[in-house]
């Protein structure tokens, strides 16, 4: 069984076993948590974000490094991630 990308997460006719602690579905969610990426550590929305969307990541790690794309969509998420906190502060002010 495949998520949306081309990462392997396991097995329909294993359904009930793709939750369980050790499979891949548990170990990429596991991997997501704040602190266990070393390229996110230290980002303003780093547990709001997760690390972005898997398959993006999947496209920005290739063989010749992390595309530049990926490091944009950072910068984008981190700008409308404070535009809609900012946002959010004054529609909460009377």
């Amino acid at each position: 069984m495949y998520s949306h990308g081309k990462t392997t997460i396991g097995h329909i006719s294993h359904f009930n076993d793709l939750f369980k602690q050790g499979i891949d579905l548990y170990q990429m969610a596991e991997s997501r948590f704040p602190g266990s990426d070393p390229f996110c550590v230290g980002c303003s929305i780093e547990g709001l974000c997760a690390g972005q969307c898997h398959v993006t990541r999947e496209v920005a790690n290739n063989e010749t490094g992390v595309n530049p794309l990926f490091l944009d969509f950072c910068d984008f998420y981190r700008q409308v991630t404070n535009a809609l906190i900012i946002e959010e502060l004054k529609s909460a002010v009377p």
